[in-house]
């Protein structure tokens, strides 16, 4: 069980997107002086929370140029609240997981160098942009991971929402990475409806329900962007709901634009295509489509003489670079891992200017 003692639960009940009651949120939104603080100051103000709200968990602290290895041993199935404080400026991000190094791990994307790069060219928010800066410049071996509360991964009392509760009472430490004081917010205040819509406008795609590969006749929906899908799920015109992984929805709307081949011609480069259907209920697709629409059966990976290898291709130029005689020995060859070369197998996406293919291209 997880035991969480707090005097005053006011102070973390905060839902996004609604309009907050301030007489019960005690912690700034505006923005605030961010100044280098050092290890020892930091561990004073959580040393304060701890007893102020009668946190009893132990505090564990990994220096990660030498002590990642002893993190992930001591940290394995459990997430919680952490802290990463760089030594080289002072600064200190708050942020909680709830897996920290096993599958998924939060910890994880803060060494991989891909994907800071891309948090950093506004591509994804795996990594908070202002931490994401501080681990380009100094490398995340100049941080020190403090964990202030950790629970066994499979608890279930540790879900999502929990676990945001807790990293926002952590926010009195008033965090100097973070973007914002409000967890899961961008912009230090909750966002109003319309002006979120606005913003997602760029993201917008079309959601169709499918039977027997046919769009049914009223199914379109039109979607602001793939983190309102994953927040809502699919609903269908059986008025079911069907929850949808963030990751899942980008893979099948990245295949509706991708290069489709077959075994024996390639089509047009660049041409929309209709992309891979969802548990075959549903389509998603970023170019409207009219009622009545079939899909066809050409993708890169379900033709029916595939093969036990892999060949590699030029993602864009589409020329041929090796072939593998095993997946093993592509994902060593090419450096990729084996649930991530799955996936982008599956839709044909693009891994560093790459495509793998099951068959070979003609």
């Amino acid at each position: 069980m997880i035991n969480m003692k707090i005097k005053d639960k006011s102070l973390v009940l905060i839902n996004k997107r609604t309009n907050l009651n301030f007489s019960n949120f005690t912690m700034p939104l505006a923005i605030f002086t961010k100044y280098p603080l050092f290890l020892k100051a930091l561990f004073n103000r959580i040393d304060l929370i701890r007893t102020q709200y009668s946190i009893e968990i132990k505090v564990r602290v990994f220096k990660l140029n030498k002590d990642k290895a002893n993190a992930q041993k001591e940290l394995k199935n459990k997430g919680g609240v952490y802290i990463l404080w760089c030594k080289k400026n002072g600064l200190f991000y708050v942020g909680s997981a709830l897996r920290f190094f096993t599958n998924k791990g939060r910890l994880n994307d803060y060494f991989m160098k891909g994907r800071v790069k891309s948090s950093l060219e506004g591509n994804n928010t795996k990594v908070s942009k202002k931490l994401a800066e501080s681990i380009e410049k100094y490398s995340i071996n100049s941080f020190t991971l403090i964990i202030v509360e950790e629970y066994p991964s499979r608890a279930k009392e540790l879900t999502k929402k929990i676990i945001q509760l807790r990293e926002q009472l952590w926010m009195l430490l008033y965090p100097t990475l973070n973007s914002s004081l409000l967890v899961s917010s961008n912009e230090g205040r909750p966002m109003t409806e319309e002006k979120r819509l606005k913003l997602s406008t760029i993201n917008k795609f079309y959601l169709y329900e499918i039977k027997d590969g046919v769009i049914l006749s009223g199914s379109e929906k039109l979607i602001f962007g793939m983190k309102e899908l994953s927040r809502t799920g699919i609903l269908s015109s059986d008025q079911k709901i069907y929850p949808i992984e963030y990751n899942s929805i980008k893979g099948h709307l990245a295949s509706a634009f991708v290069l489709i081949f077959s075994p024996i011609r390639i089509k047009t480069p660049g041409a929309p295509q209709e992309g891979l259907p969802w548990k075959n209920k549903f389509l998603l697709s970023f170019k409207k489509l009219q009622e009545g629409y079939k899909l066809t059966d050409n993708k890169i990976n379900n033709c029916k003489s595939r093969s036990s290898g892999v060949w590699v291709y030029d993602y864009k130029t589409h020329k041929f670079i090796s072939y593998e005689p095993s997946v093993k020995s592509c994902i060593v060859k090419y450096n990729v891992s084996l649930t991530h070369f799955r996936r982008i197998r599956k839709f044909g996406l693009e891994f560093k200017g790459k495509l793998f293919s099951n068959h070979k291209l003609i």
